[in-house]
C-alpha cells in the first residue's frame, strides 16, 4: 500500500464515536455494525427473487429481515466495520480448512449457516470504533478470491444479505444457544478485532522445489501478505511459436544477459506442449536457472528465494493461461482418441442412481476424460459441460454421480469460463476394448450399448444396474426401434 492509502485507513480508524449509545440499543447496534453508509438496499421475499431499490434501507425493513419476515441486505459505498467470507456449496470441512489457514477463530469470528443449500457465511469484526474501506479489505484478501476459494463481501456498489436473518444459523458450539438476533449481535459485538494486516497470502504451490536449497530459502505455503511478483507473463494466445531447436539451444547454452523472465517463458511453453505436469516443470525450470545462470542473473544473485517464488507463479499463470482459453496440448488428438467401453457402460450406470439422463450425462464426461486421463487435472469447459444436458440441470447430474463416488470435483472456477477440475474414479480400461458404433468410436451411451448389446443383453443390463423393469423396458424400446418407428411415420407423411 502507498502511504496516501495508509494515512486514509489509520484516519478512519481513529475516528471516534459515541459507543454509549448502542450500548442499551440491540437494534442501534446492529445498524452501527452492518448498516454502513448504504447507497441502497435488496429485498428478497421468502418465495420470490432479489429486488433492488436505490434508497437506504428504512428502520421497518431491518426489522423485517431480523424477524424472518423476508430477507434484505444492503448495497455499500466505501465503507465497512465488518467483512463476510461467503463459501458457496462447499462442505463444512473445507469452511473449516480456510478458517485455519486466515487464523479465524471462535474468539475473532462468527459461522452462519446460508439460505442457499450447503453454504456459510463467515463473519468477521474489522473494527468497532472507525471504518474500514471496502476495497482495502477486497485487497488483503485478493490472494483467496482470485483463486476462486471464497468471495469477500461487502463489495463496492453490490448487495449482499444482512446477517441474522431467516435459515442464517450459528455453527460453532459456543453459539448454538443464541435464538434471537439481539443475543446475536451481542455476541458478534464482544468478538476480538480481526487485524487484516495479519492475513497470510494464501499460494497454490505448496511445492519442495529442492532438497539441497537451504530451509530458509524455500518458499512456504503461506507467505507475507506483501510479497507481489514483479514481473507479470504475457503469453500468447492461440498459437505455440517456439521450435524444439530453440528450446534446445537455450538449454545448452544457458541463459544470457537480460533473458531470464524470456528464457522462462520459453521452457513452460516447451513442457506445456510436451504435457508435463505443472509441478514438474516449475521444478524443471527452477533446476534450469540454478544451475545454468551463469551469473548472468541479477536478480538470482541478489535473492535466489525470490527468483524461484517467480518461476512458480509464472508457471502457474502460463498452465492457467492456456487451459482456460481452452488450448490444450494435443487437444485434437484427444479428441480423436476419446472412447468408450464396456466396463465404462457399467461405471457410468453404477453411479447414475437410476437416473438415465445422469447416465447420460456421465458418459460424456468419461468419455472426454478417456483421452486426457493421463493430465493431472482435467478441466471439461462449461460450454461442453452444458451442451451435453440441458443448461438448468448439468450441476444437479454432477451433484448425483459425485454423491454417489463417481469422482471428485476440485473448487476452481470462473462462471461461464472454465470449470472446476474433474477427477473420476474410472475402473482400468484400455483403447483396445474401444466399443465402435456404425465404424466409429462410440461416444455417447446410446451408441455404446447398441455397439455393444443386443436389445435383451441391454435389458439385463439395466436390470443388473437396478433400473426398475418398466423404465428398462421403455429404454431400450426407444434405444433400438426409434430410427425404425421414425422411418414408418415419414414414410406415411408421404404416401
Amino acid at each position: 500500500m502507498n502511504p496516501t492509502e495508509n494515512k486514509i485507513i489509520d484516519d478512519l480508524k481513529n475516528r471516534k464515536e459515541n459507543l454509549s449509545l448502542f450500548s442499551d440499543n440491540p437494534f442501534e447496534r446492529y445498524k452501527y455494525l452492518f448498516v454502513t453508509e448504504p447507497s441502497g438496499h435488496i429485498k428478497k421475499s421468502l418465495s420470490g427473487e432479489w429486488k433492488t431499490e436505490f434508497y437506504p434501507p428504512y428502520d421497518w425493513l431491518i426489522h423485517g429481515h431480523l424477524y424472518q419476515k423476508f430477507w434484505c441486505g444492503g448495497r455499500y459505498q466505501k465503507l465497512t466495520r465488518y467483512v463476510a467470507l461467503d463459501f458457496d456449496d462447499k462442505p463444512l470441512d473445507y469452511v473449516y480448512e480456510y478458517c485455519s489457514i486466515i487464523k479465524a477463530t471462535t474468539a475473532n469470528s462468527r459461522l452462519y449457516t446460508s439460505p442457499s443449500g450447503n453454504s456459510y457465511h463467515l463473519f468477521l469484526l474489522l473494527s468497532r470504533n472507525g471504518l474500514i474501506p471496502i476495497p482495502y479489505v477486497q485487497k488483503a484478501f485478493k490472494s483467496y478470491t482470485d483463486k476462486r476459494l471464497f468471495e469477500v463481501y461487502p463489495q463496492t456498489k453490490q448487495g449482499f444479505r444482512f446477517p441474522f436473518g431467516k435459515d442464517q444459523n450459528p455453527v460453532y458450539d459456543c453459539c448454538r444457544n443464541l435464538i434471537s438476533w439481539e443475543d446475536k449481535v451481542d455476541d458478534f459485538w464482544n468478538l476480538n478485532i480481526f487485524d487484516l494486516n495479519n492475513l497470510p497470502y494464501y499460494d497454490l504451490q505448496n511445492l519442495d522445489l529442492f532438497l539441497d536449497i537451504p530451509e530458509s530459502q524455500q518458499s512456504s505455503h503461506v507467505t507475507p501478505v506483501k510479497i507481489e511478483l514483479s514481473h507479470e507473463t504475457k503469453p500468447h494466445r492461440h498459437t505455440f511459436r517456439f521450435s524444439d531447436k530453440k528450446v534446445q539451444n537455450l538449454i545448452k547454452n544457458g541463459l544470457t544477459p537480460g533473458l531470464r523472465d524470456r528464457a522462462q517463458y520459453i521452457l513452460f511453453v516447451d513442457q506445456y506442449q510436451k504435457e508435463v505436469p505443472l509441478n514438474d516443470a516449475i521444478r524443471f525450470v527452477s533446476e534450469f536457472i540454478r544451475d545454468n545462470h551463469k551469473g548472468n542473473s541479477k536478480d538470482y544473485l541478489r535473492n535466489p528465494e525470490k527468483v524461484f517464488t517467480h518461476i512458480s507463479g509464472q508457471g502457474k499463470r502460463i498452465y492457467d493461461h492456456f487451459e482456460k482459453l481452452g488450448i490444450l496440448p494435443a487437444d485434437i488428438h484427444c479428441s480423436e482418441r476419446e472412447f468408450l467401453s464396456y466396463a465404462y457402460i457399467c461405471f457410468a450406470l453404477d453411479h447414475c442412481d437410476h437416473k438415465l439422463p445422469v447416465a447420460k450425462h456421465l458418459t460424456k464426461n468419461i468419455a472426454y476424460y478417456s483421452s486426457r486421463k493421463h493430465r493431472e487435472l482435467v478441466r471439461i469447459p462449461c460450454k461442453k459441460l452444458k451442451e451435453w444436458s440441458d443448461k438448468n440441470y448439468y450441476l444437479k447430474h454432477i451433484n448425483t454421480f459425485e454423491t454417489h463416488g463417481a469422482g471428485k470435483r476440485g473448487s476452481d472456477y470462473r462462471p461461464d469460463h472454465y470449470s472446476k477440475y474433474l477427477m473420476l474414479n474410472l475402473p482400468e480400461s484400455n483403447p483396445d476394448e474401444a466399443i465402435y458404433f456404425d465404424g466409429r468410436l462410440a461416444r455417447t451411451l446410446d451408441e455404446a450399448i447398441r455397439g455393444s448389446c443386443t436389445p435383451a443383453e441391454a435389458r439385463k443390463l439395466l436390470r443388473d444396474k437396478g433400473f426398475p423393469r418398466k423404465n428398462a423396458e421403455k429404454i431400450v424400446q426407444r434405444m433400438y426401434k426409434r430410427r425404425a418407428s421414425t422411418r414408418k411415420r415419414r414414410q406415411k407423411r408421404y404416401t
